[in-house]
């Protein structure tokens, strides 16, 4: 709904907005957008420390393993990222691509910023916490 709304206002509603109003209209979304990413700082540090002290108390936990899983799952997840984004790209920069309409062709420098950049901050924290709450429902009801 909200994406549909953003095509929406991109189509017909900025002609109808005057100049002054969009400016006041953009201090209040940036202003509600800093909270909202605060707060998922602010929930995710709350259930990482507490993560932290679970597993650390544990006797039978061993450092060793947890780091390199660690790794491991790290250089799977840029493994993946860079092929999703070496596919994609492929798809669009092609003689006939997918989308003809505005066609936007990435350097090689932008892939690799978009590569190595993806999914760090707030939208990975808030998936990151969607993961944790799911996991602690599905064990609530076992």
């Amino acid at each position: 709904a909200v994406v549909m709304l953003g095509l929406l206002m991109a189509w017909f509603g900025k002609y109808t907005i005057s100049p002054s109003a969009v400016e006041k209209m953009d201090s209040a979304i940036e202003i509600v957008s800093m909270l909202c990413e605060s707060s998922i700082f602010f929930a995710a540090g709350i259930v990482s420390s507490g993560s932290a002290r679970a597993i650390t108390s544990n006797e039978k936990f061993d450092w060793k393993v947890a780091i390199l899983n660690l790794f491991i799952i790290y250089f799977i997840i840029h493994f993946v990222r860079g092929l999703s984004i070496g596919m994609f790209s492929w798809l669009f920069t092609r003689k006939t691509p997918l989308f003809t309409h505005d066609r936007y062709v990435l350097t090689y420098k932008e892939l690799v910023i978009c590569w190595f950049g993806g999914l760090r901050g707030a939208v990975g924290l808030a998936l990151g916490l969607l993961v944790v709450i799911t996991k602690n429902e599905a064990y609530s009801e076992i």
